[in-house]
């Protein structure tokens, strides 16, 4: 899993902080900033592709943990993603 926050990047905001080079308010608006620029490859490696699983919609599926994602209703299984 990609981390998000890094010990270093973390640090540095702090020396800031203490240094009084940044705000409190400015070091939350950076992580977050951070936090944002991270997700959308987040969601990447967590949401498979599953066009052609079949015709059911999204809430019928069933991601499984072992990378496979299943239909409720039809029982159709992908391979792991």
């Amino acid at each position: 899993m990609k981390k998000v926050f890094k010990i270093a990047d973390i640090r540095k905001l702090e020396r800031m902080l203490i240094k009084e080079e940044i705000s409190y308010s400015r070091m939350v608006e950076i992580m977050n900033e951070m936090a944002n620029n991270a997700l959308p490859q987040v969601k990447k490696l967590i949401i498979p592709d599953v066009s052609g699983t079949c015709e059911h919609p999204m809430k019928e599926l069933i991601f499984w943990n072992t990378g496979y994602v299943e239909c409720k209703k039809c029982g159709y299984k992908t391979v792991p993603f």
